[in-house]
């Protein structure tokens, strides 16, 4: 059997476009909040409509509309299907109205001394930017960023990243004092939108704003930073999903990747920017007002992706929570989109959360949101008790989780023996749960000679909780050094085969990298955690799968020698919501080379 292909995996998914348009309008930390509270309270996007139509007079305001006009809605994009595509934007451009909207709403809450008529459209979220008045006085500005002087004097140059030769064209824009350069209502003498592009520290984006009345006197410059990441991929992905033709993808490389001052002049006659017809598509395409709210949005979800790939190679953690519950404090980590349909990753013994921390960027684009909770006794998690059932204290911790995150139907995700945990979940928690998925299932061991497929300290602690309890403890810690003298490799080569293709996994040095971090995570209690899970990997348990329960699928490498295929199959029965699929290549680490697998069934479940 092949893993369904859906060709999801390289796409943007539109829930992490829509979450990006949310946290670059109103910042990430309130973004979350405020979206949930404008959909409880069921605002009429008439308001919202209304309310943007209202804001100050913005670089690309009308450009969009002009743009679509021209070419016709049948031929703005060369290719895919126009009503997919406009669709799309429709759905984002409305988004954009309630996030401006909610914008509006709270701006005035902190007014940071700029006039009334220009607080809507100060970039939310704790970013760096300034404005200037006409008289190039700043009138206004961010936390650590200049609130006096002139834009001209040195230091104010200094403390916003204008260095060398960058300067000239910085002067240049303040050195004209009498009329309007671009026929913008108000402008003394400044390009309507200038983007400093400085390699590896962002983009500088300038924008002449005017009050909605057009009054001449009341014109500002704001100037603010775009942090953003180094991803060519990304381009790439950006460019499939907004339908950029290769002109747009050039320019939108152009804008992140160009070096020096990017200025665009929107007069009708010969200063007219050539980038301008090109960025007026692309802003019919994102379906934001305006160039700055696009601009925001794209460099938003550069940054983004550059995140999750940190995130995916181990050089960057996840984010991390913890919650009181009945047994305990529990720590569980964020993983994918930062909305979505919820997932609960239950880790295995050995590798922890390693394998879903690798398809951090793949989860996101699939608009999945995944909790992985330490179960007691590993990470910052609660220890478990002598006497507690390990399975017991994990439905509570999850089902805390549920409550305390708000979750819907959320699917339980297992891999190897945390697919026992998974398996008890489908049972008891099968109203709350949309459904379980197990990716390469473990077995409890009955006897010694089922531990033969295992090998060194492995091996020895599965033997030790057969037969001699009282040695694990001794076991756990010589198993830890061996891990830091021998690398951590060994927390899935002792599963496999001799020869194995998936061995060929062990030598990604990004792999090694997130194994270790995990390893030292579930460590952090000093191995309370494996002396319970190898106690209860020997009881004797049942594990058929009940009619009753929540829909199951099991996905399982055909070269498994831990757990054969046909072992496993007789262990679960069959039922009518059971589903096992085998991958005839694959062995124990399926998750890790198999992903592809793992998402399809995600997918799969969650549309059931």
């Amino acid at each position: 059997m092949t893993a369904r292909d859906t060709g999801a995996a390289d796409q943007l998914a539109d829930e992490s476009a829509i979450s990006a348009i949310y946290n670059s309008v109103l910042g990430a930390e309130k973004a979350s909040a405020w979206r949930d509270r404008l959909a409880a309270d069921r605002i009429d996007d008439r308001q919202c409509d209304i309310a943007a139509r209202h804001l100050p007079q913005l670089p690309g305001m009308n450009d969009a509309a002009k743009v679509a006009a021209d070419v016709g809605q049948a031929n703005l994009w060369s290719g895919g299907p126009p009503q997919t595509l406009w669709a799309r934007r429709d759905r984002l451009q409305r988004h954009f109205e309630r996030a401006l909207y909610l914008r509006a709403k709270l701006c005035h809450d902190d007014q940071s001394g700029v006039a009334a008529d220009f607080i809507e459209v100060l970039p939310g979220g704790g970013g760096k930017w300034l404005m200037i008045a006409g008289d190039n006085s700043i009138c206004g500005a961010s936390a650590g960023w200049p609130t006096t002087g002139l834009a001209t004097d040195d230091w104010v140059e200094r403390k916003i990243g204008i260095f060398g030769s960058y300067r000239a064209e910085w002067q240049g824009f303040f050195s004209v004092q009498s009329q309007p350069q671009d026929d913008w209502p108000g402008a003394p003498g400044w390009p309507s939108l200038a983007i400093l592009r400085k390699p590896r520290s962002g983009l500088l984006l300038c924008q002449a704003l005017a009050r909605p009345s057009g009054a001449a006197d009341g014109a500002v410059m704001l100037v603010e930073e775009l942090p953003i990441g180094v991803c060519d991929i990304c381009v790439d992905q950006l460019t499939e999903y907004f339908g950029f033709d290769t002109a747009e993808k050039l320019t939108l490389r152009q804008i992140f990747y160009g070096e020096g001052w990017l200025v665009l002049h929107t007069a009708t006659g010969g200063r007219r920017a050539p980038e301008l017809p090109i960025l007026g598509s692309m802003l019919s395409k994102t379906g934001a007002p305006n160039y700055g709210e696009m601009l925001r949005l794209l460099t938003n979800l550069l940054a983004q992706s550059t995140q999750d790939q940190a995130i995916a190679t181990g050089q960057t953690r996840p984010e991390e929570r913890t919650l009181t519950t009945d047994v305990g404090l529990a720590q569980y980590l964020r993983f994918g989109a930062d909305s979505g349909h919820p997932v609960i990753f239950t880790h295995g013994i050995f590798d922890g959360i390693a394998p879903l921390q690798r398809l951090q960027d793949s989860l996101r684009r699939r608009g999945l949101r995944v909790l992985a909770p330490w179960r007691n006794g590993y990470g910052g998690s609660g220890p478990i008790e002598p006497k507690a059932d390990p399975v017991e204290t994990y439905l509570a911790q999850v089902e805390a989780l549920i409550d305390e995150e708000g979750l819907e139907a959320p699917i339980i995700l297992g891999h190897r023996s945390g697919c026992l945990f998974a398996a008890a979940a489908a049972r008891r928690l099968r109203d709350r749960i949309a459904g379980v998925v197990c990716v390469g299932a473990t077995l409890p061991l009955q006897s010694v000679g089922e531990t033969g497929a295992l090998r060194g300290h492995q091996r020895a602690m599965a033997l030790s909780a057969v037969r001699a309890k009282a040695m694990l403890p001794l076991i756990v810690r010589s198993w830890r050094r061996n891990v830091r003298r021998k690398g951590p490799a060994v927390l899935v080569s002792q599963q496999m085969a001799a020869g194995e293709d998936e061995r060929k996994l062990l030598s990604d040095p990004s792999l090694a990298a997130l194994l270790d971090q995990s390893h030292r995570s579930m460590m952090d209690q000093g191995g309370g955690g494996y002396e319970s899970d190898l106690k209860l990997a020997v009881r004797q348990r049942d594990m058929r799968h009940s009619p009753k329960a929540a829909p199951a699928i099991y996905l399982h490498g055909g070269q498994d020698l831990v757990t054969p295929v046909d072992k496993l199959q007789a262990a679960l029965g069959g039922a009518d919501n059971l589903q096992v699929r085998v991958c005839r290549r694959a062995g124990s680490m399926l998750f890790y080379s198999q992903p592809d697998w793992v998402l399809s069934a995600l997918e799969e479940m969650r549309s059931t």
